[in-house]
């Protein structure tokens, strides 16, 4: 038996916008706020789990979770 120490090879996330908060909270960017969350990558979700908070960049702005 072998114990990894990481791992990204064997599970995969998703992670999913939650439209109910993001609607009044960004409006008319929700939807490309949503899209940006749909498309983060492994290493920016264990990013996310790790710090609890993550940056974005949407259509040249910043955003905070």
């Amino acid at each position: 038996m072998k114990l990894l120490d990481d791992n990204s090879d064997i599970l995969v996330k998703e992670i999913k916008p939650n439209f109910k908060a993001l609607g009044p909270r960004f409006g008319k960017e929700m939807g490309s706020i949503a899209g940006k969350i749909k498309s983060l990558t492994s290493e920016e979700i264990k990013t996310l789990e790790q710090e609890g908070r993550l940056s974005l960049f949407v259509n040249e702005k910043k955003y905070f979770s």
